[in-house]
């Protein structure tokens, strides 16, 4: 009966647990000088997230215009990078992303639509893309713009207090619009 090399359960024990832990592959190098396996490498296929660039400027913008941009991206890892979500902050902002699954070496992207309606000055908003990178899973993406409205009405609240009866108050609101 042939004696088992208790190193050689141990290799082929760590190969399997590699080939069951989900794309993961394992190498061997050939027999050492004392003539033992040696287990030289086990790499587990592990999907990277990067982009050209997390924050886009718009710049100035009118409250009338629709803008529409880009984030793009790459898989630099080694295994399939899933995107399962990419979520906004805000209802102005849709992220549209055409397809979820990307091979190493593979580049994507994720439009952006954005409605400025509403909003007057600074903006800053947010995009989440959630994918199986592990590191990170979550990765943030930000979208900046100065909204300028169309119609300036000053002042912007008005506040009326109470006239007496027969007595007259007369308001001053002014107004200035803009061409594009």
């Amino acid at each position: 009966m042939r004696k088992i090399n208790p190193r050689a359960i141990w290799i082929g024990s760590a190969l399997l647990t590699a080939a069951l832990a989900g794309g993961a592959h394992a190498q061997l190098l050939e027999e050492n000088d004392s003539g033992v396996d040696v287990l030289s490498a086990i790499s587990v296929s592990k999907p990277k997230l990067v982009l050209q660039s997390d924050v886009h400027d718009m710049g100035s913008i009118l409250q009338l215009d629709r803008p529409e941009f880009d984030y793009y991206f790459t898989n630099e890892g080694n295994g399939l990078l899933v995107i399962s979500r990419v979520q906004s902050s805000c209802g102005c902002t849709v992220p549209e992303l055409t397809k979820k699954e990307y091979k190493p070496g593979e580049s994507g992207m994720v439009h952006v639509k954005y409605d400025p309606s509403g909003k007057r000055g600074p903006q800053l908003k947010q995009i989440h893309m959630y994918s199986n990178d592990p590191d990170p899973p979550e990765m943030p993406l930000t979208l900046k713009a100065d909204v300028s409205p169309v119609v300036i009405v000053e002042p912007r609240t008005l506040n009326m207090p109470q006239v007496p009866k027969g007595q007259a108050r007369t308001p001053i609101i002014s107004g200035a619009g803009r061409t594009a």
